[in-house]
């Protein structure tokens, strides 16, 4: 049976292991993603990282979203640090 994790599903491991899925850092999946993408993959965890793949698969330009308003922030701040 293939797991499926929403945004509600608790992350199954890791740093952030029980916090809800949509709560997970955009910085981790995506980090976690490119992790999966050269292969290092414990045994163990395969049928709960072939659902985290997906769940980043998924909604990638989401998090996408994220990184590139978080990134647009942090220049705001650097020029505008009283405001």
């Amino acid at each position: 049976m293939i797991k499926i994790l929403t945004d509600d599903s608790p992350m199954p491991f890791g740093k952030f292991r029980g916090t809800k899925m949509a709560d997970v850092p955009y910085w981790y999946l995506l980090w976690y993603g490119q992790k999966q993408a050269l292969g290092q993959v414990h045994d163990r965890v395969k049928e709960d990282d072939r659902a985290v793949r997906e769940y980043i698969r998924d909604n990638k330009d989401v998090l996408l979203e994220e990184r590139k308003r978080a990134r647009q922030n942090k220049r705001n701040y650097m020029f505008n640090p009283c405001k």
